[in-house]
């Protein structure tokens, strides 16, 4: 018998926090005049913390992203060839490179070293929106999570008239991205309010719940401050759904049998391709490739093996 599919202990909110007595961490003159936006991972590998930060020199020079290590995660020593990631001739990082997000997933970096980066010649991954859309003057990267095999960004957007706000973006590979059909997900906290315009920074799945640190600003003006906040995961949110129409059960079929197989399939993401899988034992496995890079939905002929 064979089986057809369509294959598409929590940690407590902190809230409360000290500021450490020996801030900053990382000195302004690091950079020859700014550094900010810290994004910060534990290299389980190495046992050791690595940072990535924005960086520019007074009066003049183009925005750019160094790096730094630590043991501690207090006691930091910066890259002796900073800068690691600098703008380049394409419209969207002429005047330099801004606010990094870095996952390790305890194997490798998209850079083997952290240090080295080759850009992806798809690059931008994620665009601004079209004319009249939520993002359709400014795209900025936020925090990523995984979750069930994607990733997921919190990313910044801004509009010509108005704050700048939050939106939801998945990606399988981490360098093509489909923005969330109801973005923004995040707004601002309204007129009057310290975070009237936001800017998504880090985030963290813990458990079922998402736990978000954003910059927020009253009249986005340069008075930023700090934020906190929730939200409670919902994976039918972000998990695709699928619908093997035929055959769908109960059907036997003689070896060379030619099948039509079809199937529909869809998200708030855009869905993308789907891969038609066949189990002989089955629902957990093991899966054979049918076809793959199908449409999300369609039909296919199958010859029964």
């Amino acid at each position: 018998m064979a089986f057809l599919f369509l294959i598409v202990s929590p940690a407590r909110s902190q809230v409360t926090w000290n500021r450490y007595p020996g801030n900053p961490i990382i000195p302004n003159f690091v950079g020859g005049g700014y550094a900010f936006s810290p994004y910060v991972i534990f290299d389980s590998t190495a046992g050791v913390y690595r940072m990535w930060f924005t960086a520019k020199p007074y009066g003049g020079g183009n925005w750019s992203i160094y790096s730094a290590i630590s043991t501690d995660a207090v006691t930091w020593f910066t890259y002796y060839n900073n800068p690691v990631l600098q703008g380049g001739d394409k419209y969207f990082e002429s005047d330099g490179v801004v606010y990094c997000s870095v996952i390790y997933d305890g194997s490798a970096y998209t850079s083997e070293d952290g240090e080295t980066w080759v850009k992806s010649p798809s690059n931008p991954v994620l665009p601004r929106g079209g004319p009249g859309s939520w993002d359709d003057v400014d795209v900025s990267p936020g925090g990523v999570f995984d979750y069930q095999g994607a990733y997921y960004m919190l990313f910044t957007g801004r509009r010509a008239t108005g704050p700048q706000t939050g939106g939801l973006a998945r990606s399988g590979d981490g360098s093509s991205w489909n923005e969330f059909g109801g973005n923004p997900v995040f707004k601002s906290g309204g007129v009057a309010t310290w975070d009237w315009s936001i800017r998504a920074e880090s985030v963290r799945l813990s458990g079922s719940t998402l736990q978000l640190w954003y910059s927020g600003d009253p009249v986005d003006d340069g008075g930023w401050a700090s934020g906190y906040a929730t939200s409670t995961l919902v994976p039918a949110a972000l998990v695709p759904t699928a619908n093997v129409v035929s055959p769908n059960g109960g059907e036997t079929y003689d070896i060379g049998t030619a099948v039509n197989l079809s199937w529909t399939a869809s998200d708030q993401f855009g869905m993308g391709n789907v891969d038609l899988l066949l189990s002989r034992g089955g629902a957990g496995g093991p899966f054979e490739t049918i076809a793959a890079a199908q449409p999300s939905s369609g039909t296919f002929i199958w010859a029964v093996t």
